[in-house]
Formats: structure tokens, C-alpha cells, sequence
């Protein structure tokens, strides 16, 4: 650490101290701001915001013209404005687009000046298609549609099956089954008889040479395109008879998983009550014929669909939602559309997410470069002159980008051999793929897909050619060939996509087995009465191309198209933009497709999103739930670099997809260039990523029995490995058995901490009640205010000196709340992390939290041992001067006695290590023993009586009165454990009841399950008995560490249940403010109880729970 880092911790020091104490239910303002500017001048000097001239360039007039008044308008957003006016896209102009993103990007979402910028460029993407259009190739009858006829008295909003009344005021808008919209009518007159023979064009401007394959410069992966063929395939779906009709919706509806008419969603949907799809199916047959990956893609969204409902059923946030059997058959009819049509919406957002968040992230470097910002076309804003900047007005796709969206040069050298092999199949294994036509094409593709199909059974191959199975669900009356497909083979599906690198854009760059589906393209677009390439560049504000030149400088390019069309205005818009001069990679420049390509396709993306009333005015909590919006919304900080589809393949494809595998966070880049990409520019995280391909995990064993529980985590432990040491080591350092030195410290305090303990508790009680109006009742969080304080306030003032900011301590530094949050991520990265998807944000958190706790402890243990006053311990220094002598330091002395030469560092990473990673645990422990006792109305006598035991026995502080508490404490952990189940990894072979597992295979021991077992706890085990003989060891798979040591748990735990349920007629608060926010899940078989924060974020430690007592 620097001299100026040091010396700026001190003015954050000073700067947090003389923050308020009470907040006044605000958000404090920043604190140890000084060091973070400093950290981003660093980075801001590493990598700075954008190329030099251009920041010069469009920064300076910003900086000069400070006041932002309307009459003189900054240069930056003036540049925005005259996008339009014939920009040379050659050219690298300070107000070129991609630069204005970048900057953008490298400045950050939390920048005014970013901010203003984005919404310039975001009205001017949304700008660049009429809406709705002007133009259709065909009249719209609407008298000839069958617009399906909304839902009666719902009271949310929903998709329908065939994209009708998107626009409530215009219904058919963008509905399957109207007409194309055309962006730019056409003033060639070029004869179409003059025009080039189509297979004459594409064997001298498109076809890829044998042998020639380009390698993506981007590094793009094959699985990128994969996700470009479901966007494609989702707003194109041209009627063959009718070539002006668009048989499916202008939206990003998830058409080609849900269908586009009534019959096509009923035959993906169960209709069971549960809102869920059959397994793995998708509406869309279409696909079939695209490579392996395209579908296993999207046999994960209808995965997350069912994920989705699952949840939304499992939280029941209204409380409405019953068992299926339990109601007549309109009541199961529906809740089986409210669920699924809510999880749709969610399923529907969350691939808009993966389209603006993976897709356009990619598109644009953002990944590549380490840049978590992303263009969001969905926010609400106000123009200038204060009028709201339209949203959800509709949407119609039109053939221009029908046409740009041909990417079939961007085939990997292993997705063209599929493909070969597909022709083949089909055409015969000596077919000429120059000698199949049209007429040929349609008439297989006739044949293959002339008879319906039911989607439970349909199967696609891999990239072997070998068909994917399906394996039938257990219990599901379901036909022949129906089931789930294997989830090995889906991620060597995926994985191989990812691992292989697709190929570059380009003139000659398409694969030879794809000249009769170009033909068509070039001959259908011809039909369509198509403009030029250069109408469509004038139409999109692009400079017009002067020559072929021009257009490509490769001469054997632009002399054969020379040829071919002899002016640069005769030049074909589906040509022209597939054999364009293409971009390399650079700021803001990812796909690197032609110039045309990546300018329209921004604006494309900001339509389809913007335009869509159902991402943008009806993307609401109420709408989707609030668990599903949240789902639905990317994390910055889970790993990706501002992506989200690692959340849908941890969530459906757990065992192999791993958290920190760059498959997992990067699945769209090439794993090799990416890591290449990442090292070129220093990043810090390198190192946190795996770079091999993750490995075929051995089949999970699940125990449930008490017996085989015991083997595992008790008499076999030593071959069953726990995932704790090492996390706990990754986040302080510090070995499990180094801990010794602060345990024996902490044990020499266990006489004192009952007292202590029972002491703060009604200090914290008294400290944050709310009184009733004209009543003698009084309300607190006892959960919030209280018992996730306990930890806290002991771990702060009694053992590691961190300066909480009370009202007994105003001059402190932390809020008591910023605390608790940081231990409770601790808690959740080294002991709860079963979400596989927050790994990643929790190690980093549980990394800065220690970094930052042990600095207060580290700077106290200095200050004991005589440390001299220096710019070094400058903040100590300060801390002295501003702080009251605290209580820590009776404790911090007989740690240092002991410590044997230990320097101060060691010491307080030790301390952090044996107390911080259990503190939010303990009190989740005695949340959840609090909340069982409180009871339920039905209970009330039961647990009354309970309670009033636990305060007479607590009351005696002997030792065997504390033994008869812990019974009781017991009973209710076995019907309500704290943890529902753990992971063990064995270390060798070994024997568990009827079980042999193998070594490396992963255990997961479902406590809650073993706790129900009948031949160790009784026949009627699901009610309380706290008579019942139970095992010593009822406390399975808790940590021993903290105060979850025996020593101090047994005998504190009693104090704190004796104050609690000694107050005068305790009872809960009335309505949901009594209960915990909380829902049960189903993992591995087992119930697993989850709880929900303030901010909707699913946690397994609650956060609240209020309760009322008299006075």
C-alpha cells in the first residue's frame, strides 16, 4: 500500500466518522470515498475511457460548457443528434457510435455524464425505424384474422399465444400471421432481368472456398451463433405460400419454446396447475435443423420456464396458489394459467436479459474488454422538451432485416461439417450441394416436417450425429419416447459450442452446403422488391458507398461484383451486406460483421426491446413477481462481466457447469481467447477463473436417513470432505487447525459470555421498540434489531475493536447494519453457498469484508505493542484522537500473550477466521428457534407452555438447567433445522449403509430429511416432543467455530431465549410483519427453507421477524 493510499484511508476514516448516526431511513451517503477515487484514478490511468482522440474530442467541450444550459448544448450530445447526416462509418470520428458505447462503458452506470449520453443514443437506436411502420408488403386484412380474445378478469398482464394486442390499440400489430413491414421503399429501376443469376453471385461473391475457413477475429463462440439462430428463427418465420407474411410475432416472445397459436402452446403446456411445460420440448420445428447447440440452448429455456413456475408456485407471494389435487378442475384451470403465463413473462425477460446483457455485451467488446455496463433501451426517460421517449408502442420486423440477419458465414469449421452431414442424410451421401435447388429444398423439407409432431418426442442429434435420448419421468403419463434428455448430454453440446471459435464475416466466407439456402435468400429478396445496399445505408444515416471500392477494398471482391452489377447502386441489400468490408476488433467492436451490419443492428435490438410493452411498461414486479423480476435482472458483480445466462445454465445444468469456469461466465467467447483477452489487459480476476473444460462430474448421492448421516458427517468424516477449510482459507488465509491460538483465547471468556449475552439482548430490546398509539404495547424486529445484532455488537466491542457507530459511540465508523450484512456474507461463502450462482459475488464480498474488518483489528494490535506514530498507522493515529477506549482490549491482550511472536495481521486474520464465518449463522439458529416457539394460533397453548419452561430453566444459569434448554432448543432444530442439508466430497472409497461411493463422488446429506427418521426419532415424527430421546448428535453438519462451539453455544443460547421469551405476553405482530419471509424448495429431493431480505434477494438467513410484548 502506497503512501497515498494510506493517507487517504485516514481522510475516509475522519469522513466516516462524522457521518450521522441516524439515518433517518435514508441511504447514508458514501463513505471511504476518498480511497475508492483514488482506486479509480488508478484504473482510469491503466485503461483509460477511450481512445485519446476521442476523449479529447468529446470531453473538453463537456468540461468547458459545465452549466449544461439548453442554449448551448454540449458537443457530445450534439454529435448524437447529427448521426443521421450521412456519417462516414469508415472513418474512426470522435462521435462514431462505437466510441460514444465505449466511453459510455468505461465511465460507468452511476455517471451523470454517461447517463445523458445514453439517453441521446438510445433515442437516436430507437429513432432509426418508423412506429409503427408505413410501409407492409401486403395489405392487412383485419377482418381475416383470429385474434384470440384476452383472458377475462385477471389482474395481470400476459403474452398472448400469436403476439395480438402488444399494442392494445392496434391489436394485429406485429401479430403471427401479418404482413412484413418494408423500412425503406425502393427507387431502383434497375430491370430484375438485369440482375446477376443468384447462384452466379453467391459462387463469385459468398461461397467459402474448400480449405479456407476464418477463424472469428472477435473470438467469438459457436455458441454465440446459436443464440443469434433463437433470435432469428423467434421474429422470422416467412409463409412459404405467401412470401409477404411473417407467420411468426415481431417480439422476442420465445415463440420458437411457446408456439404461435393456441394449438401450439397447448401442445408444450401440461396443464397440471403448476404453469410448467412437459420436459425439454419447444414449439418450433425449425430448429431441428439447425446445428445441436441452437437447440440444447433452447431446450434450457424451457428448462428455466419450468424453473421459474416451480418457484413462483413454491413462494406463493399472494398466498392464493393451492395443491393441484385440492380444487375443482376450473380453479386448477385457473392457477395453471396464472403461473404459467407469469412464468412466461419472466422466461421472456430473462432471454431479453441474455439478448442485451450476453449477446449485445459480446456485440459490442464489452465482455472482451472487462466492461460490466450495458446499453439499456428499456429505460424510462424524458426528452428535452419533457415528453416521454416512447415505449411499448409495438413492433413490426421487416424484410431489410430479414435479410441482414443471414449470418451463415459465421459457421464454425464444426457446425458446416454437421451441417454437411445433415444435407447429406437427407439428399443422399453423394449429394452436389451445387446441384440442389430450391424446388429440391422445399420439397425435403416438405416431406420432413408435412406431418405433426408431438413435441414431447421430438430429438435432435449431436455433433457425432448421434441422436439425444430421452429418458421418461417417472410417474408422468406421458407417450412412448417422451422424458427428459440426458444432462451430460446437453453441456457436450453446449461446452463443444463454446470451445469451438466461429467462423469470420466476410466476402467467400459461406460454407458451399448453404448455396441453394442463399439462392433462395438473394431470389426471395428480389421478389420482396428489396432497396439497394446503398438506399438502406442513406436510410440508416450512412454515407452512400461512391464505388465497389468503396464497399470492399479486396480487389477480387469489388471487381467480380463490378461485374456482376456495374454501378454501386445496382448492388443487392442481402449481398452487399454479406460480402461488405468487415470491421475489426477494437472499442466497441465485437461481431466485426460489415459496416452496414453493425450499424443497424444496434438499432434493431433497441426496437425489439423498446418497442415491446411487456420489457418495458408492463416489466414490473407485479407482472412477474417479485422473485421473478429479480431473477430476471443481471448481477454486475456475479463473475460474468455483466452477463446472465451463466444463472439459467447454473440453475439447469448445476452438476456441470461450475461456478468459476470460464464455460460457465463466458460461454459465448472462445475460452482460449477470452483468457488471452483478459491477461493482454492485466485483470485482476484472471486467476479466479477455471480454463479447462469442466469435467464429467460422478453422479450426486443423496443421504436421507439419520444412520447414514452420522456415517458421513461423524464416524466417516475424515473420508468425507467438507468445502469449508478451503473457503475459509481462500477468504483470511488462514488453515482450519491455525485457528487454535484464538479459540483458546475465546474459551477463557466462556464464564462471562451468559451474562453478556442476556445483557445486550435487552439493551438491543429496549433500544428499538415502536410503542403503540394509546396502548401499553410495544413492537420490535426482534430478528432485524436484535438477534442479528448479537454477533455484531460482540464481535465489534468485545473481541476485534471494529468502530461501530452508535448512539453510545457517535464518532464510530460503522454502521451497525453495513456489519451485519458483511458477516452474513461471509456466513454464506464459506458455510451456505449452496446457489452455486452467487459464488462468485460472494467470494468477493467475504473477501472484502475481511480485508476490511481485520484492518481495525490489525490496527489495534499495533497500537498495543508500541507501534510508532507514522504515516502508516496514520488511520490508528486518528483513531485515538476520535474514538473512546473500547472494550476489545482485555481480549486483544490475552490474544497477543499467547500469540508467540504473531504479527498483527496473522492475529486478526485468525480471530476473523474462528469467530466472523459463524456469527450470522448463530443467529439464524436463534431466529429460527424463536419463530418455532412463537407458534402458530392452533399451537398456542403448546408453545406458550414451552416458552414459559425455557425462561424458568434459564433463569436458574446452571449448567443442567441450560442442558433441559438445549432439549427444547433441539426439538425445534430437528423439525426446523438451520441447515437442510450439506455437501461432502469423498476423499476415497467408502461404504455408507447400502451405498458405495466412489472417490471424488460428492455426497449431499439432506438433514432435513435424516431429522424425519422414523427407527431413530419415533413414529410421529413431524410434531414436537420435547420429551424425546434424541441422538447427542442432532446438530449435524453445523460448524464448530464462533459461537457455535459447545461450550459457548449451550450455555449463551439459553440466556438469549430466557430474555426473549420473558417479555410480558410476547406474541407475534399481527399480518406478514409476524411471520418470516420465507418459502420451502425441493433440492435433491429434501426440503430446503429459504428466506427473502428487504430488497426481494433470496437468502438462507432471515432477516426480520416482529414480534409485540406488553409494558
Amino acid at each position: 500500500m502506497s503512501i497515498i493510499q494510506r493517507l487517504a484511508g485516514g481522510a475516509d476514516f475522519v469522513l466516516a466518522s462524522t457521518a450521522p448516526v441516524d439515518t433517518d431511513g435514508g441511504k447514508p451517503r458514501p463513505r471511504y470515498v476518498v480511497g475508492q477515487k483514488l482506486d479509480e484514478l488508478v484504473q482510469y490511468l491503466k485503461n483509460p475511457p477511450a481512445q485519446l482522440d476521442s476523449l479529447v474530442s468529446i470531453s473538453i467541450p463537456y468540461i468547458l460548457d459545465a452549466k449544461l444550459t439548453k442554449c448551448s448544448e454540449p458537443a457530445y450530445l450534439d454529435a448524437v443528434k447529427h448521426m443521421h447526416s450521412g456519417l462516414d462509418d469508415r472513418k474512426l470520428l470522435p462521435a462514431q457510435l462505437e466510441h460514444l458505447l465505449t466511453l459510455m462503458a468505461r465511465l460507468g452506470s452511476g455517471n451523470d455524464f454517461s447517463s445523458r449520453v445514453q439517453e441521446a443514443v438510445i433515442d437516436l437506436l430507437y429513432k432509426d425505424l418508423p412506429h409503427p411502420p408505413a410501409c407492409y408488403l401486403s395489405v392487412l386484412h383485419q377482418a381475416g384474422l383470429n385474434l384470440n380474445v384476452p383472458l377475462a378478469n385477471v389482474n395481470y398482464a400476459y403474452r398472448t399465444a400469436d403476439g395480438s394486442y402488444y399494442n392494445p390499440l392496434f391489436p394485429t400489430l406485429g401479430m403471427a400471421g401479418t404482413p412484413y413491414a418494408r423500412s425503406v421503399p425502393s427507387a431502383n429501376c434497375t430491370p430484375l432481368n438485369n440482375l446477376p443469376d443468384a447462384g452466379l453471385v453467391f459462387d463469385t461473391l459468398l461461397r467459402r472456398k474448400e480449405g479456407t475457413f476464418k477463424e472469428h477475429e472477435g473470438g467469438m463462440s459457436s455458441l454465440f451463433f446459436a443464440m443469434a439462430d433463437l433470435i432469428i428463427h423467434c421474429i422470422f418465420d416467412t409463409d412459404h405460400k405467401d412470401i409477404t407474411k411473417n407467420n411468426t410475432s415481431s417480439y422476442l416472445d420465445l415463440s420458437i419454446l411457446y408456439g404461435n397459436s393456441e394449438e401450439q402452446l397447448n401442445g408444450v403446456r401440461r396443464h397440471d396447475g403448476t404453469g410448467r411445460l412437459w420436459d425439454d420440448v419447444f414449439a418450433d420445428r425449425r430448429l431441428l435443423l439447425m446445428p445441436p447447440s441452437t437447440c440444447a440452448l433452447l431446450v434450457l429455456f424451457c428448462r428455466n420456464h419450468n424453473h421459474i413456475a416451480q418457484r413462483i408456485l413454491d413462494i406463493n407471494e399472494k398466498g392464493k396458489y393451492r395443491s393441484v389435487d385440492s380444487f375443482s378442475d376450473d380453479a386448477r384451470k385457473a392457477q395453471d394459467d396464472e403461473i404459467f403465463h407469469r412464468a412466461r413473462l419472466v422466461n421472456c425477460g430473462f432471454f431479453m436479459q441474455v439478448i442485451l446483457a450476453d449477446y449485445v455485451g459480446a456485440i459490442l467488446g464489452l465482455v472482451r474488454d472487462g466492461l460490466p455496463w450495458r446499453l439499456d433501451p428499456l429505460m424510462t426517460m424524458r426528452r428535452e422538451s419533457h415528453e416521454f421517449s416512447p415505449q411499448g408502442e409495438g413492433n413490426v420486423v421487416s424484410i431489410e432485416f430479414n435479410l441482414l440477419y443471414r449470418w451463415h458465414a459465421a459457421l464454425s469449421a464444426q457446425d458446416t461439417k454437421w451441417t454437411e452431414g445433415l444435407f447429406k442424410s437427407v439428399f443422399g451421401q453423394d449429394v452436389d450441394f451445387d446441384k440442389v435447388t430450391p424446388t429440391d429444398f422445399k420439397r425435403v423439407v416438405g416431406r420432413m416436417f408435412g406431418q405433426p409432431q408431438d413435441p414431447r418426442t421430438a430429438t435432435f442429434t449431436d455433433y457425432a450425429g448421434q441422436r439425444l435420448e430421452r429418458h421418461p419421468e417417472e410417474g408422468a403419463a406421458t407417450p412412448d419416447g417422451a422424458g427428459r434428455f440426458a444432462d451430460a448430454d446437453l453441456a457436450r453440446v453446449l461446452q463443444d459450442a463454446t470451445s469451438w471459435r466461429a467462423g469470420s464475416y466476410g466476402a467467400r466466407a459461406i460454407p458451399a452446403a448453404l448455396r441453394v439456402i442463399e439462392v433462395m435468400g438473394i431470389e426471395q429478396s428480389r421478389e420482396w422488391g428489396t432497396c439497394s445496399l446503398n438506399e438502406f445505408r442513406h436510410f440508416m444515416g450512412l454515407k452512400k458507398y461512391d464505388s465497389f471500392k468503396d464497399w470492399n477494398p479486396d480487389p477480387v471482391v469489388h471487381k467480380q461484383a463490378e461485374t456482376l452489377y456495374k454501378d454501386i447502386n445496382n448492388l443487392e441489400l442481402h449481398v452487399g451486406m454479406q460480402a461488405e468490408a468487415i470491421k475489426t476488433p477494437g472499442p466497441g467492436a465485437g461481431l466485426c460483421p460489415g459496416y452496414t451490419i453493425s450499424r443497424a443492428i444496434l438499432g434493431d435490438a433497441v426496437a425489439l426491446t423498446r418497442g415491446d410493452r411487456f420489457l418495458t411498461t408492463e416489466y414490473t414486479p407485479n407482472n412477474l413477481t417479485r422473485w421473478g423480476f429479480k431473477y430476471s435482472h443481471v448481477d454486475p458483480d456475479d463473475g460474468s462481466v455483466g452477463g446472465i445466462l451463466p444463472r439459467m445454465l447454473l440453475a439447469t445444468l448445476p452438476d456441470h457447469y461450475p461456478s468459476g469456469s470460464a464455460y460457465t461466465h463466458f460461454p459465448f467467447l472462445e475460452p482460449a481467447y477470452i483468457r488471452n483477452e483478459m491477461r493482454k489487459r492485466g485483470d485482476k480476476n484472471l486467476d479466479r477463473y477455471t480454463w479447462d473444460r469442466p469435467a464429467v462430474p460422478a453422479p450426486l448421492t443423496v443421504i436421507s436417513t439419520w444412520a447414514e448421516a452420522v456415517e458421513v458427517l461423524d464416524t466417516q468424516k475424515a473420508r468425507f470432505v467438507s468445502s469449508y477449510p478451503q473457503r475459509l482459507k481462500d477468504v483470511t488465509g488462514v488453515d482450519a487447525d491455525s485457528k487454535l491460538l484464538a479459540r483458546k483465547t475465546l474459551l477463557r471468556l466462556a464464564p462471562r459470555l451468559p451474562a453478556y449475552f442476556a445483557s445486550k439482548t435487552m439493551e438491543l430490546i429496549n433500544a428499538s421498540p415502536v410503542t403503540y398509539v394509546d396502548a401499553d404495547t410495544k413492537t420490535v424486529d426482534i430478528g432485524r434489531h436484535v438477534i442479528n445484532l448479537l454477533p455484531v455488537h460482540w464481535i465489534s466491542q468485545q473481541l476485534a475493536c471494529i468502530a461501530l457507530k452508535t448512539e453510545s459511540n457517535p464518532l464510530g465508523t460503522e454502521y451497525e447494519s453495513d456489519v451485519c450484512d458483511m458477516f452474513e456474507n461471509v456466513c454464506r461463502y464459506v458455510y451456505l453457498d449452496n446457489d452455486t450462482y452467487n459464488h462468485f459475488r460472494l467470494q468477493t464480498d467475504a473477501r472484502k469484508a475481511f480485508e476490511h474488518l481485520t484492518s481495525f483489528t490489525a490496527r489495534k494490535l499495533r497500537a498495543m505493542t508500541g507501534s510508532r506514530i507514522s504515516v502508516s498507522g496514520i488511520t490508528q493515529t486518528l483513531s485515538r484522537f476520535i474514538l473512546k477506549e473500547d472494550d476489545s482490549t482485555p481480549f486483544l491482550r490475552a490474544l497477543l500473550e499467547g500469540s508467540d511472536g504473531a504479527d498483527a495481521d496473522t492475529l486478526a486474520a485468525h480471530l476473523f477466521a474462528e469467530v466472523v464465518p459463524t456469527a450470522a449463522h448463530f443467529s439464524r439458529i436463534v431466529m429460527q428457534v424463536v419463530d418455532f416457539f412463537l407458534g402458530s394460533d392452533e399451537e398456542g397453548d403448546e408453545k406458550r407452555q414451552a416458552r414459559e419452561a425455557i425462561v424458568a430453566l434459564a433463569s436458574q444459569c446452571t449448567a443442567e438447567a441450560d442442558k433441559q434448554v438445549m432439549k427444547y432448543v433441539d426439538e425445534a432444530l430437528r423439525l426446523e433445522p438451520a441447515v437442510s442439508g450439506v455437501y461432502r466430497t469423498a476423499s476415497a472409497a467408502a461404504v455408507v449403509g447400502n451405498q458405495r461411493i466412489e472417490a471424488g463422488q460428492r455426497v449431499y446429506v439432506a438433514l432435513s430429511a435424516a431429522k424425519q427418521d422414523s427407527s431413530v426419532f419415533g413414529a410421529d415424527t413431524s410434531t414436537a416432543d420435547f420429551k424425546r430421546s434424541t441422538p447427542s448428535s442432532t446438530r449435524l453438519g453445523l460448524p464448530d467455530s464462533g459461537l457455535l462451539i459447545p461450550q459457548l453455544f449451550d450455555r449463551i443460547l439459553p440466556r438469549v431465549l430466557g430474555v426473549i421469551f420473558g417479555l410480558k405476553n410476547l406474541r407475534r405482530a399481527p399480518g406478514q410483519s409476524g411471520v418470516m419471509s420465507s418459502f420451502t424448495q425441493t433440492l435433491h429431493g429434501a426440503p430446503e427453507k429459504l428466506f427473502f431480505d428487504f430488497d426481494g434477494n433470496v437468502t438462507p438467513i432471515p432477516e426480520s421477524l416482529f414480534v409485540e410484548y406488553d409494558f
